[in-house]
């Protein structure tokens, strides 16, 4: 948390990040666990949804409104969304690999066939 503090500019930007950390950070984790299906997966999109906070901390105007917590949310589900496009296309093309019985490198498999 401390790194996130050292990128706020002011002390009120600093205790209201810390009330909505300590405020909303179990609740972040939920709703990203519920996504990705994966705790330590679920803490990096809490992370990087804390890191982007920092950058839109000034659209938080009451710590403790619905409005903070849906808007906590979306980050935190789109963090969790980015998290799973990355993954995917490697889990893609694992499977499609172990399918097609490919070993090696493709220049390997150019040789094989010719």
């Amino acid at each position: 948390m401390f790194l996130f503090l050292a990128l706020l500019d002011s002390p009120s930007e600093q205790e209201k990040f810390v009330e909505i950390y300590e405020q909303y950070r179990h609740f972040m984790w939920y709703v990203a666990n519920q996504r990705l299906k994966d705790e330590h997966l679920a803490e990096d999109a809490v992370q990087e949804a804390f890191l982007a906070l920092t950058r839109h901390l000034d659209k938080v105007e009451d710590v403790h409104s619905l409005r903070t917590r849906n808007f906590l949310a979306t980050i935190v589900r789109s963090k969790a969304a980015d998290i799973l496009r990355k993954s995917r296309p490697e889990e893609e093309l694992t499977e499609k690999a172990e399918r097609s019985g490919w070993e090696g490198d493709a220049l390997e498999q150019y040789l094989k066939k010719e």
